[in-house]
């Protein structure tokens, strides 16, 4: 149904424009669904079965990604938070095309990770996106010059170094993912608001839970009694040091919802769950770092509450 404005012309409705809206995505799924199967019916014929499920899964991504922008942030939180190098080796969506133990090990000169790939994809899925819909793209926000000067560090950084006798291979590797930081930052601008950050912790909340979990099934079933006795006495973790500051942000949120009145209910249910493989893999991996930043972090969120909330005792309980 259309209106007829002040000039003359109809103008479409709000209902008629997410119709169109609906019908636009459908389609491009649709599309980007059948290059997917035409793809992956390549991959499903290569006699590596690990390489075809993930590549067919990959490219279902995909595909999501180019009907649904957003999506793709959520599924970049997801896979990139529910890896873990050292009990999921196999596990590819961090690392390169070229790593041999990866299930998506395509060639040793492909150097590109499917992480990069999907930022990639989402980039063009937003710039598609409104192009078709209009609307400009925000850029500039408060952050935007913080990001563009921590790339520019970046660049100067791995300038110098190549131009003083380093590796420029070496070098891209290492630095290509701190350069990413204006782009993850302009699709995150773009495609979330108030309400789909909390959606995006919640995923990242879930992958770290499912990680933990992987890391429990590996320190009970796949170590022998020896690497267990070695893990719990000596310290060595099954996770990595930045998987124990994840796991901080779990725990976090716990502490926040429980104090919280106007926390939803389905939170403080969830979060005891949630927290249970998170906090005995946490302290199997008795990293003091983490510990170290959980407490800093629950003194600021003490602090801020006693600065903010004086007089609305009836908010905390």
């Amino acid at each position: 149904m259309n209106v007829l404005s002040g000039t003359g012309r109809h103008v479409p409705t709000v209902m008629a424009y997410r119709v169109r809206r609906a019908i636009d995505e459908f389609a491009m799924l649709g599309l980007a669904t059948f290059g997917a199967l035409v793809i992956s019916t390549f991959a499903l014929s290569s006699p590596y079965a690990e390489f075809s499920v993930a590549a067919t899964l990959y490219m279902f991504g995909v595909a999501v990604i180019l009907a649904t922008p957003r999506m793709g942030v959520y599924l970049l939180i997801f896979l990139a938070f529910v890896g873990e190098p050292d009990t999921m080796p196999w596990y590819p969506f961090n690392k390169n095309g070229s790593s041999a133990e990866s299930w998506l090990f395509v060639d040793d000169r492909l150097f590109v990770s499917p992480f990069e790939g999907y930022i990639g994809v989402t980039l063009i899925a937003l710039l598609l996106h409104h192009l078709r819909h209009g609307g400009a793209l925000r850029v500039w926000t408060p952050y935007t010059i913080p990001a563009l000067v921590f790339a520019g560090a970046i660049v100067i950084g791995l300038g110098w170094g190549v131009l003083t006798g380093g590796e420029l291979s070496i070098a891209i590797n290492q630095t290509r993912s701190m350069l990413l930081v204006p782009v993850i930052y302009l699709l995150l601008i773009n495609l979330l608001d108030r309400t789909t950050v909390r959606t995006a912790l919640w995923v990242m909340i879930w992958a770290i839970t499912i990680k933990c979990c992987f890391a429990l099934y590996a320190f009970f079933f796949t170590f022998d009694q020896v690497e267990q006795r070695q893990t719990l006495d000596l310290g060595t973790s099954p996770v990595t040091h930045s998987a124990a500051v994840q796991m901080n942000v779990v725990l976090f949120v716990l502490i926040a919802v429980t104090l919280f009145k106007g926390s939803p209910l389905a939170a403080r249910l969830a979060m005891p769950f949630l927290v249970l493989p998170v906090g005995l893999i946490y302290v199997i991996a008795e990293r003091r770092a983490a510990v170290g930043g959980l407490v800093v972090a629950c003194v600021l969120m003490f602090y801020v509450l006693a600065r903010r909330l004086p007089d609305r005792p009836e908010a905390i309980g």
